[in-house]
């Protein structure tokens, strides 16, 4: 799948009509909120939108396809013109966690940790742990 990404949040965008989950990795829901290394609120959710919006603005991502979830979205691992992988991008940069057993990311993880990037800076509640206790009625949006 190759073409202009529609971000929706930080693990989730639509190219050409398909609605892709970048797979192997988990960002905290839009209106979820971390805790900073000054323990502040921080809107960790929109920023991750929002930093997933501005790195692939402007460039067509290619997309692997790898299964389908059970909301219908593609499960995917999508790069940019320059080969950057954004899963592992977004992981690094301390905007998503790694999930799934596959742990594809796991080292970009134990970096964004040690750099205290992104969440690792303050505390978060981890995205699948937050939407259990945000249940939503709109299954049409959920990841886990």
């Amino acid at each position: 799948i190759v073409g202009s990404a529609f971000v929706a949040d930080g693990d989730t965008l639509t190219i050409n009509g398909t609605r892709i989950r970048l797979i192997d990795i988990d960002a905290p829901e839009l209106e979820q909120m971390c805790m900073d290394g000054q323990e502040r609120d921080w809107p960790c959710g929109r920023q991750a939108s929002a930093q997933l919006r501005s790195r692939v603005h402007g460039h067509d991502l290619r997309c692997q396809p790898k299964s389908i979830d059970k909301y219908g979205r593609t499960l995917a691992t999508c790069a940019l013109p320059d080969g950057t992988d954004i899963n592992a991008w977004m992981v690094q940069q301390g905007l998503a966690v790694t999930s799934g057993f596959a742990n594809m990311y796991g080292a970009q993880q134990d970096e964004a940790r040690s750099a205290k990037r992104g969440l690792w800076a303050g505390s978060f509640i981890p995205p699948r742990e937050w939407r259990h206790q945000h249940p939503r009625t709109d299954n049409n949006n959920r990841k886990d």
